[in-house]
C-alpha cells in the first residue's frame, strides 16, 4: 500500500508540474501546449511510460527491497513549448520553467494548511500521514527540479541570469551525466533540504 500511495502521489505531482509549465507558456504567448491538449489535468495525456511509470516504480521497489529511503525520480511527458512564440524567449523560458516547481510548492502549501487545521477539521491521523507525504514529495520534486543542471527547470533559470553561452553549452552537453551522478551519489543534500522545508511548513 505504501508503494501504491507513493506512486500515486508522484504521478499526480508530475502532472500538475507539467500542466503548470503549459499554462505559463500560454500566459506568455505560446499556445502550443493547448493545441496538443496538454493543459488538461487528465493524467493519461501526460504519461511517459519510462519516466512516469517504470522508473519511479523501480526506484520505490529498490528502496523497499534494500530497506532504504526511496530516491524519488521520474518525469512526465514534457509539455511542448515553442520559444519563438514568446516575446522574450530567454526570460520567458525561465518563467515557464519556474512555474513547474512553483506549482508543487503551492500544492504543498495548501496541504500544509489542511494539516495545521486537521484537529479542528477532525481529520484522522492516518489521513494526516498521507497529507504529510504529499507535502514531502511535492517539496522534493520542487527542490530537485530547481537544481541548475539541464534538462531540469533550474538550468533555464540559471541560463537567463548567467548569460554565458560557453557555460550553457558545456552544461547542456554534460547535463545528463551530471544529473545521473547527483541522483546516484549526491541526493543526500536534496533530501536534507526537502526535509528541512517540510518541517518548517508542517511543524
Amino acid at each position: 500500500m505504501d508503494i501504491i500511495l507513493n506512486f500515486t502521489i508522484i504521478f499526480f505531482s508530475l502532472v500538475l508540474h507539467e500542466v503548470s509549465h503549459g499554462h505559463a507558456a500560454k500566459m506568455l504567448g505560446d499556445n502550443t501546449a493547448e493545441k496538443y491538449g496538454r493543459l488538461s489535468l487528465n493524467p493519461l495525456k501526460h504519461i511517459d511510460m519510462m519516466g512516469t511509470i517504470i522508473v519511479p516504480f523501480l526506484m520505490i521497489m529498490i528502496a523497499k527491497i534494500t530497506n532504504s529511503k526511496p530516491i524519488v525520480f521520474g518525469w512526465a511527458k514534457p509539455v511542448p513549448v515553442n520559444p519563438y512564440n514568446l516575446k522574450n524567449p530567454k526570460r520567458d523560458m525561465a518563467i515557464v520553467a519556474l512555474f513547474g516547481p512553483l506549482a508543487n510548492f503551492m500544492l504543498a502549501l495548501l496541504i500544509t494548511v489542511v494539516i495545521r487545521l486537521s484537529a479542528v477539521l477532525g481529520i484522522s491521523a492516518s489521513v494526516v500521514n498521507i497529507l504529510i507525504m504529499i507535502v514531502y514529495l511535492n517539496i522534493l520534486w520542487m527542490v530537485f527540479n530547481l537544481v541548475p543542471i539541464p534538462p531540469l527547470d533550474g538550468s533555464k533559470i540559471l541560463f537567463y541570469f548567467l548569460k554565458n553561452e560557453q557555460i550553457e553549452r558545456t552544461l547542456t552537453q554534460f547535463g545528463f551525466v551530471l544529473l545521473m551522478v547527483i541522483i546516484l551519489y549526491g541526493f543526500g543534500p536534496i533530501q536534507y533540504i526537502t526535509g528541512w522545508i517540510t518541517k518548517m511548513l508542517i511543524g
